[in-house]
Order: structure tokens, then sequence, then C-alpha cells
């Protein structure tokens, strides 16, 4: 989800919510939309904006190693990471959940569902992203993460195990390299199989 131009009331007039199948750019969205294009087109709706919100939503299922590859995945061509790039301007606060369902509000606050575990470290997903981007050669400038807010999920649950999950983030961020190179190998693929 993709939120901005707050208004004085407190409600984003601009609220984009994505599926993306797969968790790939390379994959059409629903209704044939091209993945990339969306995101460029978000990212600029974010400038032109002066920042925003982004609330990334991952399966309950999903490993932390899961939600860091999509993340990072490389644009079309290899150009640029968008995602990573998009959840990594300086303007934007952006919140990280596990869960199987997310109902959005105009003014940015959300439920979640039963099941996953509910907002997870973003700081430390958005450090790994930033210093896999800089070792690829993307800087983004005035980037600084945000430090550990609270332990209650927006919808008012207590997280669970958000120690072991900070601790699982950590030992699955060694992972992430060859996890982002296998989702290159995956998006090459996927490009040679369009029609």
């Amino acid at each position: 989800m993709v939120l901005t131009d707050r208004q004085p009331a407190g409600i984003y007039a601009n609220r984009t919510m994505v599926h993306l199948n797969g968790s790939s750019l390379n994959n059409r969205l629903n209704g044939g939309v091209d993945g990339y294009k969306l995101v460029d087109d978000l990212a600029r709706q974010v400038n032109e904006a002066g920042g925003g919100k982004i609330i990334w939503a991952s399966g309950p299922d999903n490993r932390n190693t899961s939600i860091l590859t999509a993340l990072g995945q490389e644009g079309r061509n290899g150009k640029g990471y968008p995602l990573a790039e998009l959840m990594l301007n300086p303007k934007v606060t952006t919140d990280i959940v596990s869960t199987n369902e997310i109902t959005v509000s105009p003014d940015g606050s959300y439920t979640l569902g039963e099941l996953g575990t509910g907002k997870l470290d973003a700081a430390d997903f958005l450090s790994i992203l930033r210093e896999e981007s800089a070792q690829n050669g993307l800087e983004i400038a005035g980037y600084t993460p945000r430090t550990k807010t609270d332990s209650v999920a927006s919808d008012g649950r207590a997280i669970a195990d958000e120690t072991n999950a900070s601790a699982e983030l950590a030992e699955d961020a060694a992972d992430a390299p060859a996890l982002l190179q296998d989702l290159e190998d995956i998006g090459e693929l996927g490009r040679l199989f369009e029609v």
C-alpha cells in the first residue's frame, strides 16, 4: 500500500493497494498492469507529494528472507531496485507486516488478520536493504533507519515473539545476497517466457 498527499484532516488523498503476484514485479499484476511501471509511477507520486506512507504486507508463512528477496528485486533489465528505492525514500514512513489479511483506513491506520506475526521491525529490514543496495552501487541520500518504536501492532495486538523475529531477521540477513541472486535468476527466466 502506498499512501500520499496527506490532508489537514489526516486522510491520505491518494491510496494505492497492489497485490504483487508471486511477490515479483516481473509478473503482470491483475488486469495485465506492468508492475515495474506501476512502482515507477508510485515513486513519482511519493516525490511529487513530498512523502507518504508505505505498508508492505507479507503472507503469514513468509520468512524474513522471502520478504527481503521480494523488496530487493532488481528493476527491468537489471536497472535499479525499484521497491527498495521506494521504501528507502527518506520522505516516507514504512511499516512491514506479516498477516493473512489487512484492512487499511484512509488515515493510514490498519488492522491485521489473525494469522502472522503482526508488525515487524521495519528498521531492520530497511537497514539490510540499504546495505545491499549500497553494495550494488545504489546510494539513498539522506536515509536514516527508523528506530524501534512500539511492540504493539496497529490493531492493538501485542507483537508475538518480537525478540525471536528480530533474531531470525539477523540470522536470515546472511542469506539475503544469495536469495537476491536467486530472485534475479527467476526474473530472467520469467522475461524469457514473456509473450
